[in-house]
C-alpha cells in the first residue's frame, strides 16, 4: 500500500548509485506516482486495518466521556473504523497518517531547482493533477521542537471531474546532513524505525474523522462527492454555509466545551492541532499501558535501529543549524514523538535514556518535555493557559480550564461529540448516494452498509 512506497523506492533508487539529492527526489516522485494511481477504496481500507491498534486505544479513552447510548456505540473500536472510513468516502479524501521522512531540500528540488531534464518532463506531466505542498512552519525559520518540519502532499485525482478524490499524505522533513548520514550508514532498519513511530504518534486520523471542518486547501472536497449533497441541502435548509466551508453539523464552534479548546493567535482561533494532539497523547499513553502494545514494540526497533546506527557513526561531527550530532538528533527524534504520547517519568522514555550510554539523551527528553507544547497543549491545561500567563491576550474566564485534568475531560468530551456529529453527516450523505447517486457512486463498489447500531433512524 502507499504508505510503503517511499521507503522501498528509495531503497531501489539509492542502490542505482544515483546522488543523493537526486535519489531522494526520484523516489519521492515515484511515491507521489503511487498515491496517483491508488485506488481509493483499497487505501480507505488498508488505512482502517493500519489504524486499529489506535481506534482500540482511543475507544477505552473515549467510552467513559459518552453522553448518550447512542454515542457510546459510535466510539467503539469498530465505530471509529467506520466512521473513519465513511467520511473518507463521503468527501472522497482519505488521510494518510504515516509520514514519509524526506530531506529538507526535496520538496524544493522538486518544485524546480536542483534536478535534470528527465525528470522535469516525469513532474510536469505528474502536474496534471492537481498537486500542493501545504507545510507548517510555526515561524519564521523555525522548525518542530528543533527537529523538523511537518507538511501535507495533497493530491486531487480526477481534477475537477465527476471522479475526483485527494490523498492527503503527511511527511516531514528532516536536516539533509542527517538523512544523508542515515543512507551512508546503511540505516533502513532506523528510518524504517522513524516512519512507524511517528505513524503512531500522528493525529491526522482525527482530522480525517473531522473533514468537514478542517482547512479546505489541504483537504479539498470534491462539488462532486456525497457530503457535497449533504452540504447543499444544509445549506437550503438555512444550516451551514459554503462561503467559509462551515458546513454540516461539524464546526469548530459546534462541540461541546468548544470554548476551552480554543487559543488565540494573531487574532485568528486555531483549536484543531492543540486539540488533537492532546487527544492522540491521551490515546497513545493508554495503548503504552497495554501488554505487547504497538508502540512498545516500535520502540524497541528503533532503539535497536539507533545503537546500531550510533555504533556505525561514532563521529564529532554536528548537523549545521541544528548543534547536535547525528546520534543524538536520531534520539532528539525519538523523544520528539515520545513526548505526543507518554508522560516523562514513563518507562518507554526511561528505556530510551538508558540505551544511549554517553548520557546525552537524557538533556534531549529535557529540553522537549519542558517545552511549551508539551506543558500546555500535551500534559497541561491547555493552551489557553499559556496565552494568559504571556499576558499577549486577555483570554476570558471561559476559555481557559483550571486544571490539566479538566483540559482533558474537555478534550475528550468534544472528540465524542465530534465524532458523533461525523458519523451523523457521513451516515446521512452516504445513504442519499445509494439512493439518489447511483450513477456517480456505484453501490457494488462502494456498499453504503453500517452496523446496526449505526445504522440511520427510521
Amino acid at each position: 500500500m502507499v504508505f510503503t512506497a517511499f521507503n522501498t523506492a528509495l531503497k531501489k533508487r539509492s542502490r542505482r548509485g544515483a546522488a543523493e539529492e537526486t535519489a531522494e527526489s526520484r523516489a519521492f516522485l515515484d511515491y507521489m506516482r503511487t498515491l496517483r494511481d491508488a485506488r481509493l477504496r483499497p487505501e480507505i481500507e488498508a488505512e482502517q486495518a493500519r489504524l486499529r491498534p489506535v481506534f482500540k486505544a482511543a475507544a477505552h479513552v473515549l467510552g467513559p466521556h459518552a453522553a448518550s447510548p447512542a454515542e457510546a456505540a459510535v466510539v467503539t473500536a469498530d465505530g471509529l473504523s467506520h466512521v473513519f472510513g465513511a467520511m473518507a468516502r463521503a468527501g472522497r479524501v482519505l488521510f494518510l497518517n504515516v509520514p514519509a521522512i524526506l530531506s529538507n531540500g526535496t520538496i524544493e528540488s522538486l518544485e524546480g531547482r536542483h534536478w535534470d531534464g528527465p525528470l522535469r518532463r516525469a513532474w510536469r506531466n505528474l502536474c496534471q493533477y492537481e498537486i500542493r505542498f501545504n507545510r507548517y512552519e510555526p515561524g519564521k525559520n523555525r522548525i518542530m521542537m528543533n527537529v523538523g518540519r511537518f507538511g501535507f502532499l495533497t493530491m486531487q485525482r480526477g481534477y475537477n471531474t465527476r471522479l475526483e478524490s485527494t490523498i492527503v499524505a503527511p511527511y516531514v522533513l528532516l536536516p539533509s546532513a542527517f538523512m544523508k548520514k542515515v543512507q551512508e550508514n546503511k540505516g533502513e532498519k532506523l528510518l524504517d524505525a522513524m516512519t512507524r513511530l511517528s505513524g503512531l504518534t500522528n493525529h491526522d486520523w482525527f482530522h480525517g474523522v473531522t473533514l468537514t471542518a478542517i482547512n479546505h486547501n489541504i483537504a479539498p472536497v470534491s462539488w462532486h462527492a456525497p457530503i457535497k449533497a449533504e452540504i447543499r441541502d444544509l445549506k437550503a435548509a438555512g444550516r451551514g454555509t459554503l462561503d467559509n466551508e462551515r458546513i454540516c453539523r461539524l464546526g469548530h464552534n459546534e462541540v461541546r466545551g468548544y470554548k476551552k479548546l480554543l487559543f488565540l493567535k494573531n487574532e485568528t482561533i486555531e483549536p484543531f492541532e492543540s486539540w488533537a494532539m492532546r487527544l492522540q497523547r491521551e490515546v497513545l499513553t493508554r495503548m503504552a499501558d497495554e501488554p505487547g502494545n504497538a508502540l512498545a514494540a516500535v520502540v524497541d526497533d528503533y532503539l535497536s535501529a539507533w545503537d546500531d546506527f550510533a555504533s556505525r557513526t561514532n563521529d564529532k561531527t554536528w548537523i549545521e543549524g541544528v548543534g547536535l550530532t547525528h546520534a543524538v538528533f536520531a534520539m532528539r527524534f525519538l523523544a520528539f514523538n515520545l513526548v505526543r504520547a507518554v508522560p516523562r517519568d514513563h518507562a518507554l522514555v526511561q528505556k530510551a535514556i538508558a540505551v544511549d550510554t554517553t548520557g546525552k539523551a537524557a538533556a534531549q527528553f529535557d529540553d522537549i518535555y519542558n517545552g511549551l507544547w508539551a506543558r500546555y497543549a500535551l500534559f497541561g491545561p491547555g493552551p489557553g493557559a499559556h496565552m494568559m500567563k504571556k499576558d499577549k491576550f486577555s483570554v476570558p474566564p471561559e476559555y481557559m480550564c483550571a486544571d490539566a485534568g479538566e483540559y482533558t475531560d474537555t478534550v475528550l468530551s468534544a472528540s465524542v461529540d465530534a465524532v458523533m456529529k461525523s458519523h451523523e453527516d457521513s451516515r446521512d450523505a452516504l445513504f442519499a448516494a445509494g439512493l439518489s447517486q447511483r450513477r456517480f457512486f456505484n453501490a457494488k463498489r462502494w456498499p453504503v452498509t453500517v452496523p446496526d447500531a449505526l445504522a440511520p433512524a427510521r
